[in-house]
């Protein structure tokens, strides 16, 4: 039934079968059902952005591939737990499952990158920056020796997101720098171009070089005009308003701010000026 509905793109319908059908895999007696199954459920919930009914599924699942010692599959849940965990706000539960993952992937270069990465940007997430830092740098060592420009770009985003955390706003900006020279070049990295562009803009920010975001929104109209990917597009349009609005905000054009962000996510500016961390914005946003 699950199987039918999901084909036919019957998402509720086959929402509610695979909550019926993770509530019954807890009581299969079959080790290895579990294991298959709920690595389906996984990626249906994945689709969904269904993080509780994921993290359920996945629990399952690794359950049953340690009593079927079965270690693919367990790497396998693992990893996805970390990243809902996250996802729900329950960072000590996402380190937790991050740290089980990565003796099992030890030495495998690329997904132990990914894995570090991943430990680092759920340490920020967790304000726990010197950690951070420590994970990202080790993923970004890996990265470079074997020469993949997707995780250096990935592993140096998070290292910006560390160290304008700790107040080191200048190697913020030349992780910052370098990762977008990398990434400005692949296809599918929407969320480390955003969240690089606004690491940089906000330590600019930070030291008072507002001028600096007029000169980014330069640099983000030219990437549109050389890429029509529309996620692309869109991610950049809404960095390029919530960095106008900084601006006129630095130069007490509170009017010409408001006008500005009319339709492009007002929300979204606001939680922007809180991630700065900065006293010359706190009762603009009270």
């Amino acid at each position: 039934l699950f199987a039918v509905h999901k084909f036919n793109q019957a998402s509720e319908f086959a929402t509610n079968a695979a909550d019926e059908i993770t509530l019954l895999l807890a009581e299969a007696t079959n080790a290895e059902l579990p294991v298959t199954v709920a690595k389906e459920l996984l990626d249906f919930y994945a689709t969904q952005q269904n993080a509780q009914q994921a993290v359920a599924s996945t629990k399952i699942g690794l359950d049953a591939a340690r009593a079927a010692e079965n270690v693919e599959k367990e790497v396998v849940f693992l990893r996805s737990i970390g990243p809902n965990q996250q996802a729900l706000g329950n960072y000590a539960e996402a380190v937790a499952a991050m740290n089980e993952l990565l003796p099992l992937i030890e030495g495998t270069e690329g997904p132990e990158a990914f894995a570090l990465t991943l430990l680092g940007n759920i340490y920020n997430e967790q304000e726990n920056h010197e950690a951070a830092l420590e994970a990202a740098q080790k993923a970004l060592a890996i990265a470079r020796d074997i020469e993949n420009p997707e995780l250096i770009a990935r592993s140096l985003s998070t290292i910006a997101g560390a160290y304008f955390s700790l107040g080191f706003f200048s190697e913020s900006i030349e992780a910052a720098e370098t990762s977008l020279a990398i990434v400005q070049d692949l296809e599918g990295l929407e969320d480390v171009l955003y969240a690089t562009w606004l690491w940089l803009a906000a330590a600019h920010a930070e030291l008072g070089d507002y001028e600096s975001f007029l000169e980014i929104s330069q640099r983000s109209g030219r990437l549109i005009d050389e890429n029509r990917n529309p996620l692309l597009v869109q991610t950049v349009t809404t960095m390029d308003a919530v960095m106008n609005g900084v601006y006129l905000l630095s130069q007490n054009r509170l009017q010409e701010m408001v006008d500005s962000l009319n339709g492009v996510g007002q929300n979204l500016f606001l939680d922007t000026l809180t991630d700065f961390n900065s006293n010359r914005f706190n009762s603009v946003v009270q």
